[in-house]
């Protein structure tokens, strides 16, 4: 079984641009009343502990989401991301603390009659994504490759 665990990476470079990529195209899609699906295949736990000694391993979230912090003016779709970033509890003024996966940046982006599909396979990660996404009716976690 492959062993990458996100927990390790969060809030990198690659998250950042993924998921306002990710919010872009959400905000496409609930451009028509139409319900839709996602479907994420590598979901991970949905959100992570900045502090956890996994983050401070590498420090990824410096070089990615931390850099945009401090940026005066940015993009209208970058400062959607972090505006939503500064709303989560933990999160105060420039300090983050928590940052959130593609699960929860899908769940808090779509609307009551769209459906998502998290599937994780990590034996670790499964548990911990299951118990994150409970809260969300349109949400279905599956355990398999």
């Amino acid at each position: 079984m492959f062993s990458y665990v996100h927990r390790f990476h969060a809030g990198g470079f690659a998250d950042v641009h993924k998921h306002v990529i990710v919010l872009a195209l959400l905000e496409h899609l609930k451009q028509k009343s139409s319900p839709f699906g996602v479907v994420d295949l590598f979901a991970g736990e949905g959100i992570y502990d900045l502090k956890s000694p996994q983050a401070q391993k590498n420090r990824e979230y410096e070089q990615g989401v931390s850099k945009l912090l401090s940026r005066p003016k940015l993009h209208p779709w970058m400062q959607s991301y972090v505006n939503q970033l500064m709303q989560i509890p933990g999160n105060v003024g420039f300090e983050l603390n928590t940052y959130p996966g593609s699960p929860w940046w899908i769940m808090h982006a779509l609307r009551e009659q769209d459906r998502a599909q998290f599937v994780e396979n990590h034996s670790t990660c499964f548990p911990i994504l299951k118990e994150n996404m409970k809260t969300y009716p349109n949400a279905h976690v599956h355990k398999r490759d």
